[in-house]
């Protein structure tokens, strides 16, 4: 079926790497939702995290990606990783109060300084959010991490709600998608524009190929990932792929 679950897949979660700052690297995550085909590929399902017409269908797929994410970074970090790791959160999930409880509770079974070691990339956002809502969706995710960013909603071209939330940047989702060069270039010039002009740091997703990688790295954005690097691993490596050229320490968290 176009745009939902292909026949015969599962819904899974993989962790795929994020390239920094100009091939700067380190040893930084997506959790990226995915639907597991019977012979054991993987298909993206970012988009299946906004299907649904209740925050409780939302929840029910977030829940699976934050519980993976965590018990993965749990599991790297007892190997000795330094990983950091980005998790998509649903906006509605964390906008109502019932799925919101849900979405603490399970966040809070895990220990605060491995918390501290999350990003949060709320998803799911229309052009029309109002700083009301904004705040609905932040103030429950605060008790989660101090490390949020936000995906741009299609036709938004004014991120200052973000920058007054003090979140730290917006993402920008290219599905994946092949895209021609000038509307390409037209869209990540805009967005990485719009971003620094509130001071947000750009990150990139659902880059496909290495050309559309070059033109992300274009734009000099704080991360991006996508197919361009694999298709993911159902496990954090123990070695950080080499990418890029020089290391980095990692800049958030503790």
């Amino acid at each position: 079926m176009p745009g939902g679950k292909p026949e015969g897949s599962e819904f899974d979660v993989v962790f795929r790497p994020i390239q920094t700052e100009q091939n700067k690297l380190m040893e930084f995550y997506r959790c990226v939702p995915v639907y597991r085909m019977p012979d054991e590929t993987f298909v993206d399902a970012s988009q299946s995290l906004r299907k649904g017409e209740r925050a409780e269908d939302f929840w029910v797929k977030n829940e699976i990606v934050i519980k993976e994410g965590m018990d993965g970074l749990k599991v790297a970090i007892k190997k000795g990783l330094n990983t950091k790791l980005l998790i998509p959160v649903h906006a509605e999930v964390a906008a109502k109060k019932a799925t919101a409880r849900e979405l603490l509770a399970l966040f809070k079974t895990y220990d605060e300084r491995l918390r501290k070691r999350v990003m949060v990339d709320v998803v799911g956002l229309e052009a029309d959010v109002s700083m009301d809502m904004m705040e609905d969706v932040t103030i429950p995710l605060m008790a989660v991490t101090d490390k949020m960013v936000a995906q741009s909603p299609q036709g938004m071209d004014d991120f200052k709600i973000f920058s007054n939330l003090n979140y730290i940047g917006m993402s920008l989702d290219l599905l994946d998608k092949d895209w021609s060069g000038e509307e390409l270039g037209e869209m990540l010039d805009s967005f990485a524009l719009n971003s620094r002009h509130w001071r947000l740091r750009p990150f990139v997703t659902g880059v496909k190929t290495p050309n559309i990688m070059s033109a992300v790295m274009d734009i000099g954005p704080y991360g991006v990932d996508g197919r361009a690097h694999g298709p993911g691993t159902k496990h954090i490596p123990t070695e950080w792929p080499q990418f890029g050229h020089g290391e980095m320490e990692i800049t958030f968290g503790g």
